[in-house]
């Protein structure tokens, strides 16, 4: 068994696996070398093998070739780089061969093949070059050859014949070490396109460089191999709308003229436009000035020479020497307001006579200055305002200012103000105004006066006598007597009378008595009931069934009728149906009885009805059940005169 820090390295990350990995959190990190093993560890982590070990048992053992996960003890058949499948060797209880990381694949720590992704082609991310169970496969950037597929790795051995384990630029952006393809001097050299990249097309970014810049483009695998670099190669930038220089700018430093009044514009494919401007120029005459582009071509107007200098006399402009300026005598004006008859020597204005300055207000400082007379407003001497509605009148801030003194003669109804020139003037006023007696109302102004009217002090309860009195400021109130006759105002009281100063009563009886009434008291309104719905007892033992209806307690009559008509039905006090027999005329019923009387409370007939119909030809008879009955005693017809039926 090997036991160098090799195996040592080997056994530790065994144990790493074991602990950090799961099925359903695969082991990540780009940097795995550098972000889980001492920082003395120098060795990588693969072992070409434990020469002293039993052999693998095939089929199934870890190493035996195979074609599906089943087939393999650890349920998982894994391809090399080379494309070769073999059953996954348990890292936990043997080294991993040279090639293999030691990695975690459904919750099992295994020997997985570090290099099956290695010189693939990949575009933009790690995750195109992940190798499932063994973190920290990055997208390597190649520089302009393009970005391959790395593996995570320790050292050189890690990577086989070819590869190299450097640290280099991932796509993403940052650094981590990862096997990579090297040519015979060390420097990274260009993949070939894999099997599975020519299937798949693969394509990866790449560059062109030329003088300081680099054009990107991509390329991609095909049956014939690698294909060349899309990207063109840098040169001078054109206006076409190309950043032909690949610098990150278009058609920059295109269409120049050279002509100062024309916009220099590139319209990408469309070409150069010089649209014209107006912008200041130079026409390279001395004697023109204001010179300005106009349709194309710097125009200026010809210089008059014209210094503005009143004592210089101007010449005309010389190509060759410029404008010329003589000095003169003539009147000018030095721009001071403080002198006047100003003129012109050794061409300069010189000042004449000083100007007098004075506005005629006392309470200004009066001066001259570089632009003139100033007046300086002055503060605190004494001065007429010639105003008669102030006093004390002062100077303040260069205004003569008084005082303002009240006009006010302490009369509400008169108008106080202020003439200038009269003083203080009061005519009447009108409107509301107070008379100062706190026992009237409505005071207003009349004939210059304050009048008002007696006020009205109402008394704010019926047991006290309201009054005015100037002297109590207003309004004042007496307590009836004790015992005064008063209303409350709340119907819900009787016999109401003054207490304390207080009205008061006792509460009233609403109650009425009816059973089919809610009594109650409203103290605006007084007793009131209401009409209520149910059953009830109207206090007569000789009816039914009592209810409420409309506010009564209504019951049925007890029946007491014993059909007999020869008795007087009637209900007694206690509720108890009575039947008194009577005398008189009734009728039994019986159709063949008459002169029906009642006796001891039965009805009888006293006679047996007369059924004769007076017709001899009929046999006259009474029936108990229908009554009269007449058949006829022979047929034919009955002679009138002789009486007889034939």
């Amino acid at each position: 068994m090997v036991t160098s820090k090799r195996a040592i390295l080997g056994f530790l990350l065994v144990l790493w696996a074991t602990a950090c990995s799961s099925p359903s959190a695969p082991i990540s990190g780009a940097d795995v070398a550098a972000d889980t093993l001492p920082s003395d560890v120098t060795a990588t982590t693969d072992i070409a093998g434990d020469t002293t070990g039993t052999a693998a048992q095939c089929p199934g053992g870890g190493g035996c070739a195979c074609t599906t996960d089943g087939e393999c003890a650890t349920k998982h058949c894994l391809a090399d780089d080379t494309g070769a499948t073999t059953c996954a060797r348990a890292c936990d209880r043997d080294l991993c061969p040279s090639g293999y990381g030691c990695g975690s694949l459904g919750g099992k720590a295994l020997c997985i093949p570090r290099r099956v992704n290695v010189c693939q082609l990949c575009l933009k991310d790690d995750a195109e070059c992940a190798i499932p169970g063994l973190p920290g496969a990055a997208c390597v950037k190649y520089g302009n050859l393009g970005a391959f597929c790395g593996a995570p790795c320790l050292g050189d051995t890690d990577c086989g014949s070819g590869f190299a384990c450097r640290t280099v630029e991932r796509i993403e952006g940052g650094q981590t070490q990862q096997c990579v393809r090297v040519d015979t001097a060390g420097a990274l050299a260009e993949c070939s396109c894999s099997a599975r990249d020519i299937a798949s097309g693969a394509t990866t970014v790449c560059g062109t460089s030329g003088g300081k810049n680099t054009c990107t483009g991509t390329r991609s695998c095909s049956a014939a191999g690698l294909g060349l670099c899309s990207a063109p190669t840098p040169s001078a930038e054109t206006c076409d709308g190309v950043d032909n220089d690949c610098n990150g700018a278009t058609d920059e430093g295109t269409c120049i003229d050279s002509n100062a009044c024309t916009d220099d514009k590139c319209n990408g494919a469309a070409g150069c436009s010089h649209p014209f401007n107006t912008l200041p120029c130079s026409d390279g005459n001395i004697c023109t000035v204001g010179d300005a582009c106009a349709s194309g071509t710097c125009v200026g107007t010809a210089n008059t020479c014209d210094d503005a200098n009143p004592c210089t006399t101007d010449s005309a402009c010389s190509t060759a020497t410029g404008c010329s300026h003589t000095a003169n005598t003539a009147p000018c004006d030095d721009s001071d307001n403080c002198s006047f008859g100003d003129a012109c020597k050794g061409g300069v204005c010189l000042p004449g006579a000083p100007t007098v300055c004075n506005d005629g207000n006392g309470c200004t400082a009066d001066a001259c200055g570089p632009s003139g007379c100033v007046y300086t407003p002055a503060s605190g001497g004494v001065c007429n305002d010639n105003d008669a509605c102030t006093l004390a009148d002062a100077c303040s801030e260069g205004t003569c200012v008084g005082k303002p003194f009240s006009c006010d003669d302490g009369n509400p109804c008169s108008a106080d103000s202020c003439a200038p020139k009269a003083g203080c003037v009061h005519t009447d006023a009108a409107g509301v105004c107070d008379d100062g007696n706190p026992c009237t109302d409505g005071d207003t102004c009349a004939g210059g006066g304050c009048v008002g009217t007696a006020k009205t002090c109402p008394s704010p309860g019926p047991c006290l006598i309201a009054s005015c009195s100037p002297v109590a400021g207003g309004c004042a109130y007496a307590l009836k007597s004790d015992g005064t006759a008063c209303n409350d105002g709340d119907a819900c009281t009787s016999g109401d009378q003054c207490v304390t100063g207080a009205c008061a009563g006792s509460p009233a009886n609403c109650s009425d008595g009816n059973p089919c009434t809610a009594d109650s008291c409203s103290a605006g309104t007084g007793c009131g009931h209401v009409a209520l719905t149910g059953a009830c007892d109207d206090g007569n033992p000789c009816t039914q069934g009592d209810t409420c209806a409309t506010g009564s307690c209504l019951g049925t009559a007890i029946n007491c009728d014993d059909g007999k008509p020869c008795t007087d039905d009637s209900c007694a006090a206690g509720g108890a149906c009575k039947h008194t027999n009577h005398v008189g005329v009734c009728d039994d019923g019986q159709p063949c009885t008459s002169g029906d009387v009642c006796t001891a409370g039965v009805c009888a007939g006293v006679t047996t009805t007369n059924c004769s119909d007076g017709d001899p030809c009929t046999d006259d008879s009474c029936d108990p059940a229908i009554g009269c009955k007449h058949a006829a005693n022979s047929t034919g017809s009955c002679d009138l005169d002789s009486n007889k039926c034939t």
